[in-house]
């Protein structure tokens, strides 16, 4: 059947194939047992070879080589490399040759290359993958490793590689760990050895001196010294083995440093220690030692181990600089200004003891060590709120700040002391604070910047000058007296030049002669301005050692004036006194003569009226009484002696009060202070105005007086007075409706008695004794009632005296308005007057009285206006009543430039030396009259009238 023949023939393939099967398998197994039996001899061989090869291998280089050659021919490996790991990656060794000649590079670390063997070609590894890219894995195909430990702390791994896929298997890689663990113990060897050669070769060539003592042996003897320790000690080797090293040894036994040695030695320690030691030589030197000891297997100290330094040069360095430090010290010690070192942290290095007087910080002391914020909070913390400052900066210091200001930084402290601050960095960072107390010279520059202040501001010309007289500095008021624009024109410039007339050279003569000999000398120098004004100059020159020649220069033109002006003023005063007491001693001489007449008169009257006389007695009678009343108009003239009714006038009663005060100021004391109002209205009187000058002479003086060279007071007063009574009046009287100037004189002095008020008032009567001719107030009374005035007196005992004088203003009489039907009324009408006066209240004085009598004034006090309105308009004025002693431009110059503008123009001058005035541009061609002060408004007035109100000459 066919089924059934199938069957047959299948089972008989089935057995057939089983058959094969098997015959397959056991020809499989029989080849791997002959590969691991082959693979097993080879190893066997390999691991035989490599231990003989091993125990005749004197270097690293040789074992690693044979290493890796056995290994190639145990696994029929393409190639065997040993990779050592150096840091962070590997250093290839291989046992090929034209690998051999492959640079070593260093590789990537890879981890994990031992373990099973791998295929290369299949493997999706990164690190493998990576590594394959060197040329030494060229051409690999698979991989076993294994670690390949080197010695010491040193690793590898050893890696077989096959030229085809799956060469290696598990026994490869047993192989390969039996050759890396057999190489290991060679390459181990040959390392230690290697590193005790090489440290015994660095310990015998270092340049310090190293000696090993055996600790085990009596008195520890040295066992080793290398070349050093015999160079540095001058003892060769021979001669120390065998011998203890104390035998160096120069520091006294008793010392701290040798007692120290002597127990870690004997206590097989470790230290350090400075000794000094003496060479074979006897010569000494310092030696650093540095001992530590060495265990034995025992894990006892076996060795002691000794390194020495000759460090003779640095302990001699040291010293010096100890000592340069020492005096470092000492000064800052001594040092005014403070000292302080800070580290780049903040931290104090050094301090000295002014720093701790300035900023005293009683916790932290500044010591060395303690950090600068917290001493300065220290410092804070003890001042007290009263002194605690609010400054940011002081509360909180800018170290940084500090050290960029080169210049340094002020500082005040809260004790009101001034101390400069400096910083800078060092080329270390470190920072270097010095502070000094500049109180001192801050209170002397500041009276320097006064000194200079005032140099600068007075009105004195001042200047130093060197031998040859030339300038080094000068204020700006000596470029204003010589006529320079600016002081520093003047430096570097001779002052003397610039007086240049004959006068002046002659004086700069002796001045230069004087200055040699080292004399002071004051000379009054002639000087021309710029302007051509004439000035006098009081010049003091004088010579100071350290500084030059000083120059003084001050201006004394007005103040010659004045005194010139107070001299005349003073002759003045002499003639009215003279004169007042002529007229008071004719006064007395004219009344005891009257009545002696009065008496003869009388008798001879009664002779001729006589019936019973004869006609020739009668006559001779008669004779009598002609001759009486001839007699009495000779007393009348006698009576009119020393008055002076024609220098009688309208004047400003101020002007003469002030000329009589700089009269009575100049003999007044330094006790007495001396007030003065006068007010700012015109009071104008009528009378002399010598002798209203004469009456505050006499009441200040008499004032004076009364404070008896006590300290006291004396106030002036001027007012109007309108009222129709006055208290205590005890000389004229009040008039109502009349108003008067009140002149009062005041003291704090002892007062007047009451009983003799009235009486101090009669001539000759004096409360001064000696000193007094009584005939002062006497005269003041006569004064005050020829012009209608009175006087009033107002004193307390112990207080003070007040005398109020009356003067009616205006005319005699206090008819201020004036009478057109007055004969002696002038009518100035239709005239345009200008009046020049530097003094605006004399001026204006003037002018009121022109005006009153119907002219048009305009009064200037500045001759230049003066002189420009003219230059406008020479045809509008009538003319010009002009001042001739003003500032800068005075009368003569006036008279000059208006001639150069017209020759028509009418000018009359007032001088208080119209008979002595010698400026030849006055005279009867240029001006129409000179007047003296005190001026004659009566007869100003009628010279302006005799001009016609126009100046039509033609018509």
């Amino acid at each position: 059947m066919p089924g059934q023949g199938i069957g047959p023939w299948a089972a008989a393939q089935g057995v057939r194939m089983s058959r094969d099967a098997n015959r397959d398998t056991a020809r499989s197994e029989e080849r791997r047992l002959r590969h691991a039996l082959d693979v097993a001899e080879r190893a066997s061989q390999a691991l035989s070879g490599l231990l003989a090869d091993l125990a005749l291998i004197q270097s690293e280089e040789d074992a690693l080589g044979k290493l890796l050659g056995r290994a190639q021919t145990a696994l029929d490996a393409g190639m065997v490399i040993a990779l050592e790991e150096i840091g962070t990656g590997l250093k290839i060794r291989a046992a090929r040759p034209d690998i051999d000649a492959v640079p070593p590079a260093m590789l990537p670390l890879i981890e994990g290359l031992t373990g099973t063997p791998r295929d290369l070609s299949q493997s999706d590894d990164a690190r493998l993958a990576a590594l394959t890219t060197h040329p030494a894995f060229a051409g690999a195909a698979s991989i076993v490793s294994a670690p390949l430990p080197m010695g010491g702390t040193r690793r590898g791994v050893l890696l077989a590689l096959g030229s085809s896929p799956n060469a290696f298997d598990d026994s490869a890689r047993s192989v390969l760990q039996q050759l890396a663990q057999m190489a290991f113990y060679r390459l181990d060897a040959l390392s230690a050895r290697g590193e005790n050669r090489l440290m015994a070769e660095a310990v015998d060539r270092s340049a310090s001196g190293v000696a090993i003592a055996d600790v085990t042996l009596p008195d520890k003897p040295l066992t080793y010294v290398n070349r050093a320790f015999e160079t540095m000690t001058g003892y060769a080797a021979q001669e120390v083995l065998g011998t203890n090293c104390r035998f160096l040894s120069a520091e006294p036994l008793d010392s701290p440093e040798r007692k120290r040695l002597r127990e870690v030695v004997a206590q097989n320690g470790s230290g350090r220690f400075i000794l000094r030691n003496r060479r074979k030589n006897g010569e000494p030197f310092w030696n650093e030692l540095t001992i530590y000891p060495i265990d034995g297997e025992n894990g006892q100290a076996r060795y002691l181990v000794a390194t020495q330094t000759d460090v003779s040069q640095r302990i001699e360095a040291q010293r010096v600089n100890e000592k340069i430090q020492s005096r470092i010290d000492d000064a800052l010690a001594h040092s005014r200004d403070g000292f302080l070192m800070l580290a780049p942290n903040g931290e104090v290095i050094l301090a000295n003891s002014t720093t701790l007087d300035l900023f005293p910080s009683p916790r932290l002391q500044w010591a060395s060590g303690t950090g600068f914020a917290e001493n300065w909070a220290d410092y804070l913390a003890e001042l007290t709120d009263a002194m605690r400052p609010e400054d940011a900066a002081f509360v909180t210091p800018d170290l940084e700040a500090l050290c960029q200001a080169p210049e340094g930084t002020e500082v005040n402290l809260p004790d009101g002391r001034t101390v400069l601050v400096r910083a800078q960095y060092t080329t270390e960072g470190t920072i270097v604070l010095g502070a000094t107390d500049v109180t001192p010279l801050k209170s002397v520059e500041r009276m320097l910047r006064q000194r200079v202040a005032a140099i600068e501001s007075a009105p004195d010309g001042i200047a130093v000058a060197d031998q040859d007289n030339r300038i080094l500095y000068a204020n700006s008021s000596l470029a204003r007296l010589l006529s320079v624009d600016s002081e520093m024109n003047l430096v570097g410039r001779r002052w003397d030049p610039y007086y240049k007339s004959a006068e002046a050279r002659a004086a700069l003569a002796h001045i230069k002669n004087a200055i040699a000999s080292d004399e002071k000398i004051d000379v009054r120098l002639p000087f021309e301005t710029r302007d051509g004004d004439a000035r006098v100059h009081d010049v003091s020159v004088s010579r100071t050692s350290g500084v030059g020649v000083i120059l003084v220069v001050r201006d004394i033109t007005d103040q010659l004036a004045a005194r010139k002006r107070r001299a005349e003023l003073d002759e003045q005063l002499a003639i009215a006194r003279r004169q007042q007491s002529i007229a008071e001693l004719s006064a007395g001489l004219a009344h005891d003569f009257n009545n002696l007449l009065s008496a003869i008169n009388g008798s001879a009257v009664l002779i001729s009226t006589d019936e019973d006389v004869s006609a020739s007695t009668r006559r001779f009678a008669e004779r009598i009484v002609a001759a009486g009343t001839q007699a009495a108009r000779l007393v009348n003239r006698l009576l009119d002696m020393g008055r002076t009714q024609d220098e009688e006038s309208l004047f400003d009663l101020r002007a003469a009060t002030k000329d009589g005060l700089s009269l009575a100021e100049t003999n007044l004391s330094s006790s007495t202070k001396l007030t003065i109002h006068t007010g700012d209205d015109v009071l104008e009187v009528h009378g002399n105005p010598t002798e209203a000058g004469q009456i505050v002479i006499n009441l200040v003086l008499n004032s004076h007086h009364a404070l008896a060279g006590a300290a006291g007071r004396v106030d002036v007063t001027l007012e109007k007075f309108e009222g129709t009574t006055a208290e205590n009046v005890v000389v004229g009287r009040i008039v109502p409706g009349v108003t008067y100037a009140r002149l009062s004189v005041a003291d704090t002095g002892s007062g007047i008695p009451p009983e003799i008020i009235n009486k101090i008032f009669e001539p000759y009567f004096s409360t001064k004794g000696e000193k007094g001719t009584g005939i002062g107030l006497a005269s003041i009374t006569a004064i005050v009632r020829r012009v209608n005035g009175a006087i009033a007196v107002h004193s307390v005992l112990g207080e003070g005296t007040r005398f109020d004088i009356f003067w009616p203003t205006g005319p005699l009489g206090g008819d201020e308005d004036g009478d057109e039907d007055d004969p002696d009324h002038v009518d100035l009408s239709g005239r345009l007057i200008m009046v020049v006066d530097d003094e605006l209240e004399v001026a204006e004085v003037l002018g009121s009285y022109l005006e009153r009598m119907g002219a048009e004034v305009a009064v200037v006090d500045d001759p230049e206006l003066a002189i420009e309105a003219v230059q406008d308009d020479p045809t509008a004025w009538t003319a010009i009543v002009s001042d001739y002693s003003m500032g800068k431009i005075n009368g003569g110059d006036l008279v000059e430039q208006v001639r150069k503008l017209t020759l028509d123009l009418p000018i009359f001058i007032l001088t208080a030396l119209a008979r002595t005035i010698s400026d030849m541009r006055i005279n009867d061609r240029t001006v129409q009259s000179v007047f003296a002060k005190p001026a004659n408004f009566r007869q100003i007035s009628e010279a302006l009238a005799s001009i016609p109100a126009s100046r039509n000459w033609d018509e």
